[in-house]
This record gives C-alpha cells, sequence and structure tokens, in this order.
C-alpha cells in the first residue's frame, strides 16, 4: 500500500467521522467532532497497520482490529453516566463504537459499505430521534418510603398523584418490616402513563372537580345536600361496612380505603367525590368543628393524608390503614386539620 493511498484512506476517515461527530456536537453530547474524527481516523490506522503487518510477516491481520474493538468499549464506557433517575450516554457511546467500525472499513478499503453505514448511522440519529418521541413510553422509578408505623401515610401520597392529573400509576405495595426496630419500609414502582392516558385522565379530573370563580381564584363550595336524607343514607351506608378489610385504593364492596370508604358512602346517597382525601378537601364546604353533622368529612394530616365520616357523638367512621378493618373510633385526633361539607 503507498503513501498516497494511506493518506487518501486517512482524508476519507476524517471525513466520515465528522460527520457523525458534527452531529453529536450540534446535540452538545461528550463525544463531539473532534472525538470521532480521533476515533476514525485511529480505526482506520491501526488496521492500515495491521494489514501492512500482516502482509510482511503473515500474522492475523484480525486481532489488532479486536484489539480497537476493546479500546473502544472503555472510551464507550467514560461517556455513560447516571444523572438522577436516568442512564444518558448510551446512544453517544453507541456512535463512537459504530464510527470506530467505519473507521476499519476505510482502512481495509471497503469506501461503499464505509459510506453506507455513515448515512445510514446519521439517519439513525437524527430521523429516529423523532420517531421516538412519537411512541408511546413507560417511565419507572422505585421509591422507598419509612413512616413512623402508627401513622397513616398511603392517601397522602395517592393524592398526590392524583392531583397530578392521573400522570402516574402506582404499582402494588411491597412490606418489609425491620426486626431491628426501624420504622416500616414500602417500596413501590411508579410508572409514568403515556400521554393520551395522562391526558384522559386530566379531563376527567377536570370534570370532577367544580370550576373556579371570582377574583380569589379558589374552588366555590359543594352545595350542601338537601335535608337530612342525604347525610343520613351516607352515614348508613358507611357503618353498614364496619368489619371490612382496608385495602390500598380500595371502593368496594369487598374493601376499602380512607377515601374510597366517604366516597362510596356519599355516591350511595347520590353525591359524587373524587377518591382522594385532598380533592375530598377541596370540593367541600368548610365548617367548624364545633358545627359538625353526621355526614360531615373530617380530614387529617399535613399534606392531608387522611378522611373520616362524622357520626355524631364525638365518633367517626374510618378505614384506617393496612392491617385493620373499617371501625368506629373517637374524633380526637391531635392532627385533625379541618371539616368538610359535601
Amino acid at each position: 500500500m503507498d503513501d498516497v493511498e494511506l493518506i487518501k484512506r486517512l482524508c476519507l476517515s476524517a471525513l466520515l467521522g465528522s460527520v457523525l461527530g458534527f452531529e453529536r456536537e450540534w446535540r452538545g453530547k461528550n463525544a463531539g467532532l473532534r472525538t470521532n474524527i480521533l476515533i476514525a481516523m485511529g480505526s482506520t490506522l491501526f488496521t492500515m497497520m495491521s494489514i501492512d503487518v500482516s502482509t510482511g510477516s503473515g500474522g492475523d491481520s484480525t486481532r489488532i482490529a479486536s484489539g480497537i474493538v476493546t479500546g473502544i468499549g472503555f472510551l464507550g464506557g467514560g461517556v455513560i453516566f447516571k444523572e438522577g433517575l436516568t442512564v444518558r450516554g448510551l446512544t453517544t457511546a453507541a456512535s463512537i463504537w459504530v464510527t470506530s467500525a467505519i473507521g476499519i472499513l476505510v482502512g481495509v478499503g471497503l469506501y461503499v459499505p464505509a459510506f453506507a453505514a455513515t448515512v445510514l448511522v446519521l439517519a439513525v440519529l437524527t430521523m429516529f430521534r423523532w420517531i421516538e418521541m412519537l411512541l408511546p413510553s413507560n417511565r419507572f422509578a422505585v421509591h422507598t418510603i419509612r413512616f413512623a408505623r402508627g401513622d397513616v401515610l398511603w392517601e397522602s401520597v395517592r393524592g398526590w398523584f392524583a392531583n397530578g392529573g392521573g400522570a402516574c400509576v402506582i404499582a402494588p405495595l411491597a412490606a418489609d418490616d425491620d426486626p431491628e426496630g426501624k420504622p416500616p419500609a414500602r417500596t413501590q414502582t411508579v410508572k409514568a402513563a403515556p400521554a393520551a392516558r395522562r391526558r384522559a385522565a386530566q379531563r376527567a379530573a377536570q370534570a370532577a372537580t367544580p370550576a373556579s370563580t371570582g377574583g380569589g381564584g379558589d374552588r366555590p363550595p359543594a352545595a350542601a345536600p338537601k335535608g337530612s336524607g342525604h347525610a343520613a343514607g351516607a352515614v348508613q351506608f358507611a357503618l353498614a361496612q364496619v368489619g371490612k378489610p382496608y385495602s390500598w385504593g380500595g371502593s368496594g364492596p369487598g374493601s376499602y380505603d380512607c377515601s374510597g370508604l366517604t366516597s362510596a358512602a356519599w355516591a350511595a346517597a347520590g353525591v359524587s367525590l373524587p377518591h382522594s382525601s385532598s380533592m375530598q378537601y377541596g370540593v367541600t364546604q368548610r365548617v367548624s368543628r364545633t358545627a359538625l353533622q353526621p355526614g360531615d368529612l373530617m380530614f387529617f394530616g399535613s399534606p392531608i393524608h387522611h378522611v373520616a365520616m362524622y357520626i355524631g357523638n364525638g365518633q367517626m367512621v374510618e378505614a384506617p390503614r393496612t392491617g385493620l378493618t373499617v371501625r368506629v373510633v373517637s374524633t380526637d385526633r391531635s392532627d385533625f386539620v379541618g371539616a368538610g361539607r359535601p
């Protein structure tokens, strides 16, 4: 192989490497223009050297090519890093790996495959990005939450996601009770819903929430039920569920969580309430503790994470937490934050 051919192959590999490097540089990636040019030229140099050495000594010309692949693996590992819940740099690592392969093709004189590979890789890095954005996708994040054994937490967690417009779906919780006496842990997988399902959930939430009026921007209170029959029906339904097990996200008929019980009770009385304690607080009329009437809802925690129904005589019916059943208890709780009348 004469010097002119060597220089021609080096220049061609630099040109093809610069095409891919420019795309990476334009997108602000770590391995940009210069990196891709050097990778392509280095691969071409090593390949031409292996051909020259094997021609003179009769050795195996593929041994240096395998070394190139190994070396590129170390470079690729250097551009992959974890950022929060996301791993970044995988596409850039794959691009420099392909750039080295293009350099090897140029080194052995396979120009047409080298040009074709460059065009295809450039198409994948540009046009396929738009196709990827149009495809539905799921995102997952694992959260471990620790809390005091006697506290009620899950309603606040689910209310937080509900207020986000149904953007996430929460998988069943896995319990992990620590034998050393530490607070129990609950691990859950949170999956982001596809855009279409998220928009549908947002429309449903808007339909269930009264529109705001006036200058203050607060939601107007829902109208109180006509007469006492509505509240009496809700109380009767709630009391009929006493003894049924608590189930996170449950809305009956076999099990309930706290807001599932109150929403089902008022639904039996002809009044619709969202399945979230914080959202129920937002759509009910504020009443003082001294003015409570049977059927009113009592809210607890900051942020609000629990709701129960007042039944009179200083008592309320509630679905407390996992491991317990729907029960009647005293309203005397220190974390009471307010009451609402549907």
